[in-house]
């Protein structure tokens, strides 16, 4: 499974040309309305089909189209576009990412930086005011132990790896011979 992210613009051409241009997205697909613009399109971060899709849409289709959005169509209209939301999209290294696409005139909010939660990120702002977070793992991280005794996990801890000699017992299998 892979996650897909859908973020509407005024001009999807604009923003197709950022994220594939600008971020090193791949493209994947663009659709022209009658008139010629760009009103929908599909970009990846990663492997076309292996890694996250993100699709752009016309506001104005979104808001007034073929479809009805109820409250998340009024959120649209009342707030600006990318209020509240970070996307995150996981990197090999972000200090490459960051030259690369600092070069193509990509909009840096936040430089490349140690996070205590053992991520090292960037982030930056699409022209339609979308934040978007490039991170990778630091590697050997461990959290503090004041952190790490009030954190909680609802993960299972890897079942623990036997010795290539053992052998599972029967219940009532005696010890000796």
């Amino acid at each position: 499974m892979h996650a897909q992210v859908n973020l509407h613009s005024p001009d999807v051409g604009k923003m197709f040309d950022y994220f594939t241009d600008t971020l090193g997205f791949s493209p994947e697909f663009r659709v022209r309305g009658p008139d010629g613009r760009v009103m929908f399109a599909g970009v990846w971060w990663g492997t076309i089909g292996k890694g996250t899709r993100v699709v752009l849409g016309d506001i104005e289709e979104a808001l007034h189209g073929h479809y009805d959005h109820g409250a998340f169509g009024k959120q649209m209209e009342e707030h600006p576009l990318g209020t509240g939301v970070v996307v995150y999209f996981y990197s090999q290294d972000v200090d490459a990412l960051y030259a690369r696409i600092t070069k193509r005139g990509a909009v840096i909010d936040e430089p490349p930086t140690d996070q205590f939660w053992g991520e090292r990120t960037i982030s930056v702002v699409t022209p339609d005011g979308y934040y978007l977070t490039f991170a990778q793992p630091i590697k050997s991280f461990r959290f503090p132990s004041a952190f790490a005794e009030r954190m909680e996990s609802f993960s299972k801890p890897a079942p623990r790896a036997r010795s290539a000699g053992s052998k599972r017992r029967r219940r009532g299998a005696s010890r000796s011979k």
